[in-house]
């Protein structure tokens, strides 16, 4: 699957892929995809949104993601949407995040 098409694609029509358009909804999808993959992924995914954030070690990826979309510690102090805002940006930081591995099989064939 070409997930460098899939991702924008998920941006502009999220009810394509039966979801809503919320952050919550597109983080659940990535962790679906992660787990589809071995949890392999995102290997390496938050580290780069550290460098990026200058900060946040501490910090999962979806905390980075909101913190990168909106500049500042947390979303709460903008009227901006965290969906609205959060999602295009993950979007964009996944186009320059490397391809997947390949998928392993990790469950026997009957």
């Amino acid at each position: 699957m070409d997930y460098r098409k899939l991702f924008p694609d998920l941006q502009r029509r999220p009810g394509m892929f039966a979801l809503d358009g919320s952050f919550g909804q597109f983080r659940a999808f990535l962790t679906g995809v992660d787990a589809g993959h071995d949890w392999q992924f995102l290997t390496g995914f938050r580290e780069l949104l550290v460098t990026r954030a200058g900060t946040g070690s501490n910090l999962t990826w979806t905390g980075l993601v909101v913190r990168l979309a909106f500049r500042i510690s947390t979303p709460a102090s903008t009227n901006a949407s965290p969906t609205r805002t959060a999602i295009p940006r993950r979007c964009q930081l996944s186009s320059d995040y490397p391809d997947p591995p390949p998928r392993s099989s990790s469950i026997s064939e009957a």
